[in-house]
């Protein structure tokens, strides 16, 4: 692929080729990808994004972990509520790769953890 010449570098209608100059596909060019133009034609869209991203500053938390063994730690001495409890215990398909064993997760007896008081939400509670 060659780059135009003359009154074709000029001419509105032609399609930008610099992508195919690169040897990159025109998808790995994202368009109005900086947020602070993007929207300099839509007002009141610039202004929806403006006030949504101080409501995102206000209202949300960066994600957190805690790498603990429940059956020795008290989750309700943190005093918060969780919108979710992710327990990652060695599954079968762990097993089968010899990485780790089952018997810790059959010694765990989840089912007897209370964690329905730690759970933010009713209806998220098993």
């Amino acid at each position: 692929m060659h780059p135009p010449h003359g009154s074709e570098m000029s001419n509105p209608m032609m399609f930008d080729m610099t992508p195919g100059l690169n040897r990159e596909r025109p998808q790995n060019f994202i368009r109005d990808s900086d947020e602070n133009k993007r929207f300099d034609k839509y007002p009141k869209l610039k202004q929806l994004l403006e006030l949504k991203n101080i409501i995102i500053k206000k209202r949300s938390t960066p994600a957190r972990y805690i790498n603990c063994d429940l059956r020795t730690f008290d989750l309700g001495s943190l005093g918060t509520k969780f919108d979710v409890i992710l327990i990652d215990p060695p599954w079968k398909e762990y097993y089968d790769r010899k990485i780790h064993n089952l018997d810790l997760l059959n010694s765990m007896h989840i089912e007897n953890y209370d964690l329905n008081g730690d759970i933010n939400n009713d209806r998220d509670k098993f």
